[in-house]
């Protein structure tokens, strides 16, 4: 059985060829072979909610770069305390339990790193200008060095400037509250999006890929997907894992419906 380690929360979910990702993206001579079950195997199968439960554990407490489909039925055995090969004929769901936590586990990943960088950009634009700050206080000095200085004109003169500053100090908010959401082409929405766009056909060295249109969670629409491309490496060949995300500028404004 392949070593198993911690994985813990931010650790990137690419696999070598030796893990599960490569099981759940091309065919193995363990999948298309029966299984040999064993005499004590039990004649009935274990629940799907149980099922999936101990899968999504194991999925984020295991090293998936060294463990195999295999050892992680035999993982599973254990967990559930069900006899040696008695998961062997609920492969087929336990694989595609595996193949949809480790994609959720990716986009929650993901959906994390795209809140961090709205964050950030709301915290830039909501703070105010420092140029514009340095320009008000040169104003209100000179203001109050023509009152100190002047006749009733200058002061009427100084009066004057300072309501100069108060109408650019007003009129800034409303230059700002003039911004409006910038509308869809064609009055598009979110819904509608989904359904009408169509994957984008990529082209990665000789390997053609459909990346499927998708509304994030975050609110933004665009595309994603990720396979696995064979990669020349001088005389060798190395298999590599691409993950693909294409946003549409502004989609996030779009109207839900």
């Amino acid at each position: 059985m392949g070593s198993i380690s911690g994985f813990r929360g931010g650790k990137d979910l690419s696999y070598s060829h030796r893990g599960i990702i490569d099981q759940l993206l091309m065919a193995t001579s363990e999948e298309s072979s029966p299984a040999t079950p064993s005499s004590s195997e039990a004649s009935e199968e274990v629940g799907e909610d149980t099922l999936q439960t101990a899968v999504t554990d194991l999925v984020s407490s295991c090293d998936l770069e060294t463990i195999s489909l295999r050892e992680l039925r035999r993982l599973l055995e254990k967990k559930l305390q069900l006899p040696d090969l008695a998961l062997d004929k609920q492969r087929k769901a336990i694989k595609d339990m595996v193949g949809e936590a480790i994609t959720k586990a990716e986009q929650e990943r993901d959906d994390k790193v795209m809140k961090a960088e709205v964050a950030v950009k709301r915290e830039r634009n909501e703070s105010p200008p420092k140029v514009s700050t340095r320009k008000r206080v040169k104003k209100n000095e000179k203001s109050e060095d023509d009152e100190s200085s002047s006749s009733p004109s200058n002061t009427s003169s100084a009066s004057s400037d300072a309501s100069s500053d108060d109408a650019g100090e007003a009129a800034a908010p409303k230059r700002k509250s003039t911004r409006s959401r910038t509308p869809p082409p064609s009055g598009l929405t979110k819904r509608s999006f989904e359904r009408a766009a169509k994957p984008l056909k990529l082209t990665l060295g000789k390997q053609n890929i459909d990346i499927p249109a998708r509304v994030f969670k975050t609110g933004s629409c665009g595309w994603w997907g990720r396979t696995n491309i064979k990669v020349p490496v001088g005389k060798h060949k190395v298999m590599a894992s691409c993950q693909f995300q294409i946003i549409v500028q502004k989609s996030k404004e779009w109207p839900e419906k």
